[in-house]
């Protein structure tokens, strides 16, 4: 007899997991018998067939490190079909969507085989580890921060069942990671005296909240650190981190950094960083050419020249001149743009003659500006007026 292939789920409508086979010879009544009543027998078919479903699972997704989530937990395979147990190995593929409902991109796809099964039928269950690192971000990747994973019991069909259409699962993850970012870096130093300060604008771009106190970090060419407060997801905030440095006249970079240490999980932390430079400027006012000349009656002619070397225009400000240590004049500067020279002449009153007087000049003695070099402020010279010769009449 030829063999028949029927389609039937053979586990779900057998009875017990047994069906029955009638087979009957000249059942149209063709041929004319002298007994019609034995042409048939009944014979008793077990069934021995497995039917592998996906029972169960406990899978979850977490973040593993910055730019890695980790697929980890459980997944329990049933045998609901008929006979012995189920021992082949069995083929599981799984495909990570960029959504829920197991639709959309495919994100990610890898196969296992499950080995050691043992799964006895009419509805044995057995669980097997799972544990798969992923590249991925996943808040950029995930629509509404929502994953999915499909699991496909013997995806390629080697275990024959009774029925191949119910060994799939779609498993829902919803991204909970944070995405921390600096948007935006504003240093702010006004002179070369004090501290300046760095407006750092950080945003949760993730699909999780960050807790208080992850630091935000100044390094490069000056320093500084502040924490942030709590940042729930697509909520941004500005942070104001003070230099820890006096910074001289010049140019700088620098870069802030949020969760310097890796402290927090993140979807990335490519974003983390964000660069900016700046300059500090000033004034800076030197005097230059300082001559002192002995106009023979006692008295002196001091000419000199202050020069504004910073680069910044300088305000009004004043100049001292000093005989022996003694104030002698005072001299109101005005402001001079950057380069500026600035002459000046002074006569003293006659002081003693035949001695060496020391003439020193200092600007903005009282260092009311803030200025890139405050150690050029003062010049000095020294210089002497003979006496004049002793005439006697007689």
């Amino acid at each position: 007899i030829a063999s028949r292939v029927i389609s039937l789920n053979a586990c779900t409508t057998a009875v017990n997991c047994a069906l029955s086979l009638r087979v009957e010879l000249d059942h149209t009544n063709t041929i004319c018998e002298c007994d019609g009543t034995n042409s048939s027998a009944c014979a008793d078919v077990p069934v021995n067939i497995p039917d592998l479903v996906v029972a169960s699972d406990s899978l979850t997704l977490t973040c593993a490190t910055d730019g890695q989530v980790r697929i980890s937990g459980n997944v329990t395979l049933g045998n609901i079909g008929c006979g012995s147990a189920l021992t082949a190995n069995v083929p599981v593929r799984f495909t990570l969507y960029d959504r829920a409902g197991c639709t959309g991109t495919v994100l990610h796809q890898w196969t296992e085989t499950f080995t050691g099964v043992s799964l006895p039928s009419g509805g044995g269950e057995q669980s097997f580890s799972l544990s798969r690192l992923i590249t991925l971000n996943a808040c950029t990747a995930s629509v509404g921060c929502a994953l999915s994973l499909l699991i496909e019991a013997d995806h390629s069909g080697t275990i024959c069942e009774c029925d191949g259409a119910n060994n799939t699962r779609c498993v829902p993850f919803t991204v909970d990671i944070p995405d921390l970012a600096v948007v935006a870096v504003v240093p702010t130093v006004p002179n070369a005296c004090e501290r300046g300060t760095v407006t750092i604008t950080v945003q949760n771009l993730g699909c999780g909240p960050v807790g208080a106190g992850v630091p935000v970090r100044i390094s490069g060419d000056a320093t500084g650190q502040a924490p942030l407060p709590e940042l729930l997801p697509g909520k941004s905030v500005e942070i104001l981190v003070p230099l820890n440095e006096v910074l001289p006249c010049g140019w700088y970079t620098i870069a802030a950094t949020v969760d310097p240490d890796h402290g927090v999980c993140e979807c990335t932390a490519a974003n983390n960083e964000r660069g900016a430079s700046f300059t500090v400027v000033d004034p800076d006012l030197t005097i230059t050419d300082l001559v002192v000349q002995c106009r023979g009656d006692g008295s002196f002619t001091v000419t000199a020249s202050v020069r504004n070397r910073g680069t910044e225009v300088s305000p009004e400000t004043t100049l001292r001149i000093h005989v022996d240590g003694q104030l002698f004049h005072t001299l109101t500067l005005p402001g001079l743009a950057v380069n500026e020279v600035g002459p000046l002449s002074y006569v003293t009153p006659p002081i003693k003659c035949g001695v060496v007087h020391t003439f020193r000049l200092v600007v903005d003695e009282a260092e009311e500006i803030c200025e890139c070099n405050e150690e050029n402020n003062a010049a000095e010279v020294s210089a002497r007026c003979p006496c004049p010769a002793l005439v006697t009449d007689k």
